[in-house]
């Protein structure tokens, strides 16, 4: 597994995991792949046969999605491993690949603590600051031994990660965060002079588009729609009729 030990949370108070993935990376006991893609190619290995099932989320970058599966091992009594198995498509490809039975460590972590759970969550969250801004998680896709909640407290803290800001803050030469503001998308940027932001999807199913401010687009990579800022108004203009009674 390729090592990278050049992740840093943001600075400002720190929590317990913002304290452990400075104090596990400090010390060596973590390693984190530096695959910026949740993605697995050839190179991917069978999963381990004892491995623990923990939960599969979606992921999104720029115009495509996929997701990612993630299993927990005990190789040995103080080595934990976080593998990831993915699939990855691109917008307007019809129906949704199940996931290989191939994956990768992406994680590992010299540690005799006896909770898998708390360590896996942990893991996690190490995996996707890392990747951050490059990959953003989504929603939770399916739940094992962690499950919605589980996953909630791991993006919460992934949000002050990256650092949330306020969208009036950002620059909007296009007005697409204010017109998302308006059609009540609760727009959201984070990230270096905020060049990240997502808002609702318009489409209201629990997840979202995410907007580039700088050129005036958007895209959602699971519905496969995506445009400026009159598309938007058009998109929740659509959405809203299609809501209404007949």
């Amino acid at each position: 597994m390729s090592e990278s030990n050049d992740v840093r949370p943001a600075s400002g108070p720190v929590n317990a995991y913002e304290q452990f993935l400075r104090q596990e990376l400090d010390e060596g006991r973590l390693v984190i792949s530096t695959f910026k893609s949740p993605s697995v190619r050839a190179s991917g290995k069978p999963l381990p046969e004892h491995a623990i099932s923990l939960l599969t989320i979606r992921w999104w970058v720029e115009m495509f999605d996929g997701h990612a599966a993630y299993h927990l091992l005990r190789p040995a009594r103080d080595t934990v491993e976080l593998w990831e198995a993915s699939a990855f498509y691109a917008p307007k490809s019809s129906g949704s690949p199940a996931p290989p039975a191939v994956g990768k460590v992406v994680a590992r972590l010299q540690s005799n603590n006896p909770d898998d759970l708390l360590i896996a969550k942990r893991l996690i969250y190490a995996v996707w600051a890392a990747r951050i801004p490059y990959q953003v998680p989504g929603e939770l896709n399916a739940e094992g031994a962690l499950g919605q909640s589980d996953w909630e407290e791991i993006d919460e803290h992934l949000l002050r990660e990256r650092g949330r800001v306020d969208w009036r803050n950002a620059a909007d030469p296009h007005d697409l965060l204010k017109t998302s503001d308006e059609l009540g998308l609760f727009p959201q940027c984070s990230g270096e002079k905020a060049r990240r932001c997502r808002a609702n999807c318009p489409m209201g199913r629990g997840h979202f588009i995410f907007i580039d401010p700088a050129r005036g687009l958007w895209c959602c990579g699971y519905c496969k729609i995506n445009g400026n800022s009159d598309d938007l108004r058009a998109a929740v203009s659509a959405a809203r009729q299609a809501r209404r009674p007949s």
